[in-house]
């Protein structure tokens, strides 16, 4: 979609707005000569403030004459999973001859090494610095179009796909045939912004952690932390795997830069989200054999009050030693 002569602001404090399953801070807003939000270039449906009065403290007015392409979905994107299932896929409509736009609070280690790897120079990016206005003479951005956890059917998914296969060409990344490693890939608990850690999904975690790791400690697997690791670390702590057990969420997100991963087994509370899109994804990129999702009930004491689906679950260690034993 492209746009004339419009204008884009990065407000460093944010507006609240309503998403379609409840309100969050947007930080990133499009509008017209009328100071006008326009709806559609990032997810915001509506704005719940007066965004006249918001934008008369932003003094600065910086006009770009270049054509320009906003790489940007929405504020949630600090999350490693929407990160790289929303805003990544947008690359594949990257133009070259275009500037590449982005926030300053999302160019970080994580953007600028896959930028690096898909040849993007760093003259070719311009970075939004907070409460300046940017009028466009002409900038193009993808819609966004939503989560569509529903496998990879959806454009934006197959474009994510195509993404993908970009990295692994880059990163050198070819199908393993000696898997042979046991692998639990432990999330990381820690924030870092720097490579999408957020405290998004914070309180879907295993209550009963320590034996699960007792428990697969013993049966020879190596526990892994990928939270604050470079995508060539991850490539490297990812390779030869025959299989993998973790949580069903952003982890699984990391797979696409291995190159195996035989049997994987996801753990999930009982609302389990983007399990399709996540299977589906490592369908399209050769990755798996064996898929396995087990789901434990939530724990009605530790669900997180904006979202149901974000609730602590306790794993059946005695499922999971059946599942072993199956191998």
């Amino acid at each position: 979609m492209r746009y004339f002569n419009l204008t884009l602001v990065h407000l460093e404090d944010g507006v609240e707005i309503t998403y379609p399953t409840g309100k969050n801070r947007e930080v990133l807003f499009f509008y017209d000569d009328a100071d006008r939000f326009l709806k559609n270039t990032t997810w915001p449906v509506r704005i719940d403030a007066d965004f006249k009065k918001i934008l008369r403290g932003v003094e600065e007015t910086i006009y770009i004459e270049e054509d320009c392409f906003l790489y940007y979905a929405f504020s949630l994107q600090v999350s490693y999973a929407h990160y790289l299932t929303q805003c990544l896929p947008k690359l594949h409509y990257y133009d070259s001859e275009k500037k590449l736009v982005i926030p300053r609070s999302t160019y970080n280690i994580l953007s600028k090494s896959i930028f690096k790897l898909l040849g993007i120079p760093e003259d070719r990016i311009l970075v939004l610095e907070d409460n300046i206005k940017y009028v466009f003479k002409n900038i193009d951005t993808i819609p966004h179009i939503g989560l569509q956890w529903n496998g990879v059917g959806g454009e934006i998914n197959i474009a994510g796909v195509e993404v993908c296969k970009k990295l692994h060409n880059a990163l050198g990344i070819i199908p393993s045939k000696n898997a042979t490693r046991k692998v639990y890939l432990k999330r990381n608990q820690n924030v870092s912004l720097e490579h999408n850690n957020s405290q998004v999904g914070r309180y879907r975690c295993i209550s009963n952690e320590d034996q699960l790791i007792e428990l697969l400690v013993q049966n020879c697997f190596e526990i892994i932390e990928l939270g604050d690791k470079t995508i060539q670390e991850k490539v490297e702590a990812l390779k030869d795997i025959d299989v993998l057990i973790t949580q069903l969420g952003a982890n699984v997100c990391n797979l696409i830069f291995s190159n195996t991963s035989n049997n994987i087994l996801l753990l999930s509370n009982d609302k389990p989200v983007g399990q399709d899109y996540y299977f589906g994804l490592l369908d399209k990129l050769n990755l798996t054999q064996r898929k396995d999702l087990f789901l434990y009930p939530s724990l009605p004491h530790n669900i997180d009050p904006k979202n149901g689906t974000n609730g602590a679950f306790e794993v059946n260690l005695e499922n999971i030693n059946k599942y072993i034993e199956t191998l």
